[in-house]
């Protein structure tokens, strides 16, 4: 299993922002002369590299730096797509795709796999934060996920039934 911890929320914005992998590359931020910082909050112990613009400039100037810029829209871009998808949905399938999308960030070959757990910092205010829905609500679909035996959970953390869950919500997995 991918160590998955990083959550970000960023502060200043009061914007929730995605679940990052371990060693992944967050953001650039701004990198402006004058940039002042960002304030975001890690649940877990995170690496911050700050690097001045030139020198910036001069990295990414190389081409055999391409495949790192490949990466790092890439990781954004799987990140963007994912959370584009709970607004094509309706509210009570807006949680069933945040656990999905989660689940794929966790574990790619998701489509192969019974159950994914996930790691004690997935809690379920952090699930909520994700789905972006309300309070009510986020509980009143956590329910009805708990009841369907699509979710369990132990003093561990949660975990995710994905047999019950391509059962139950067909249409929310990608297929290669």
């Amino acid at each position: 299993m991918a160590d998955l911890y990083v959550i970000l929320w960023n502060q200043k914005a009061s914007k929730f922002i995605p679940f990052f992998p371990k060693g992944d590359v967050v953001g650039f931020g701004q990198i402006f002369d004058n940039f002042k910082g960002m304030i975001f909050e890690a649940i877990t112990e995170v690496d911050v590299y700050a690097i001045k613009k030139l020198e910036l400039e001069f990295w990414l100037s190389f081409p055999e730096n391409t495949p790192f810029i490949y990466y790092i829209m890439k990781r954004f871009g799987t990140h963007y797509y994912l959370k584009s998808l709970l607004s094509l949905r309706t509210k009570s399938n807006v949680l069933p795709q945040s656990i999905y999308n989660l689940c794929f960030l966790l574990e790619t070959n998701i489509n192969e796999l019974d159950f994914v757990k996930f790691p004690k910092e997935f809690t379920q205010s952090r699930l909520m934060e994700y789905s972006t829905l309300s309070q009510g609500g986020f509980y009143k679909h956590l329910d009805i996920l708990y009841k369907a035996e699509i979710l369990s959970r132990d003093s561990s953390g949660i975990t995710v039934n994905m047999k019950k869950m391509r059962d139950s919500y067909p249409n929310m997995h990608f297929h290669k």
